[in-house]
């Protein structure tokens, strides 16, 4: 019945006003939240490969598929790692 139906669908209300709902492609894409992970567990584990992938629980191969991927330098997080 329509007496069972919340109000704001009886009233043809929208619950969320188009204006809240983002573009597509308004935020970052899956690449780049991707490789911010990645260089995230590069910097917790000071560019120890194995140590990332098992942070990301990924395999080392992956990992380094995906660091080839996005144009990384492991380098740069074992810099200062001594």
């Amino acid at each position: 019945e329509v007496g069972d139906l919340p109000l704001d669908i009886v009233q043809g209300q929208p619950r969320v006003a188009l204006e809240d709902v983002p573009e597509p492609g308004a935020g970052p894409g899956l690449g780049a939240v991707e490789a911010n992970a990645i260089c995230a567990a590069l910097r917790d584990t000071k560019g120890n490969i194995r140590l990332a992938a098992q942070q990301l629980q990924v395999s080392r191969a992956g990992l380094y598929n995906k660091i080839k991927r996005f144009g990384l330098s492991v380098d740069a997080y074992r810099q200062g790692a001594d």
